[in-house]
């Protein structure tokens, strides 16, 4: 018998309880429902995001909200039972890609770090666990 084991570590659920983004091929990103929240967009705080990658350590990304001027537009998902908002940009999802070095056809789903980090001259910006990134699994 050889069995797997499924758990929180393996199995990531895109979702109100997770705080989740997700890249795929196509230039789909999304962002949980709970990474919504806390950004702020729930409340119509926001409706922009900006993602942030550390040019000195390349596998380290951000996100944070964003005005709708300069910012990457956000949408209601349009997914099935999908909660939460996305945007596209090619560039940015294949960058993360590459940063894991993805060969799956599926997104690849990260965790976003609930504690913000300040950065001077920015604000405060969620953290992305791109080394944390998984397929979704059923």
């Amino acid at each position: 018998m050889n069995l797997k084991k499924y758990d929180a570590i393996n199995t990531v659920s895109a979702g109100r309880s997770k705080m989740t983004v997700s890249f795929n091929r196509n230039g789909v990103i999304s962002l949980s429902g709970l990474v919504v929240e806390i950004l702020g967009l729930s409340k119509g705080v926001a409706k922009a995001v900006h993602l942030y990658r550390d040019e000195e350590s390349p596998g380290d990304w951000y996100v944070g909200a964003a005005s709708e001027k300069d910012g990457l537009l956000l949408r209601k998902n349009a997914g099935r039972g999908a909660i939460g908002y996305c945007f596209n940009s090619t560039t940015i999802a294949r960058m993360v890609l590459e940063d894991l070095d993805w060969s799956e056809k599926g997104a690849a789903i990260c965790r976003v770090v609930p504690n913000p980090v300040e950065v001077e001259g920015i604000g405060w910006l969620f953290p992305i666990l791109i080394s944390s990134a998984r397929k979704p699994e059923l």
